[in-house]
């Protein structure tokens, strides 16, 4: 399937906005001081909020929005910008360096984003209002 210009325009406006939703998050969490867990400093708490929120927006954008332009740029652009496996993935090797091996945060961390992700789509998907039927 091939698109055009405007669905790769709203993808790349989407992955600015969820680039700098993701930014601002990191930055808040850094601000609070959050970034620390069962007394380990430098837990990757922002990227498991990222990741769970991006999953609730596309569980919302997912059910809300018709396919087309704005559902690809809410859920390519945006989501895809804001959430991130592969950073979840370096983040579970700081873990391991963190706690010198496997230890509980490694497999917790891990675990929380993944059930906590399928959890909040689940739950956008559940929220949001399919929109109304056209006629065809």
């Amino acid at each position: 399937m091939s698109h055009g210009p405007r669905v790769w325009a709203a993808i790349a406006l989407g992955g600015v906005v969820g680039t700098l939703l993701r930014v601002a998050v990191f930055e808040a969490i850094d601000g609070l001081g959050v970034a620390r867990i069962g007394g380990v400093a430098g837990m990757p708490t922002a990227t498991l909020v990222v990741n769970v929120a991006g999953a609730g927006l596309l569980g919302v954008a997912t059910r809300a929005l018709t396919a087309g332009t704005v559902r690809f740029g809410v859920t390519v652009g945006v989501c895809g910008a804001l959430t991130s496996m592969s950073t979840l993935a370096v983040d579970v090797v700081r873990i391991l360096d963190l706690e010198g091996g496997v230890g509980p945060w490694a497999v917790a961390h891990p675990l929380v984003a993944l059930v906590g992700g399928v959890a909040a789509f689940l739950l956008g998907r559940s929220w949001a209002t399919p929109p109304p039927e056209t006629a065809s």
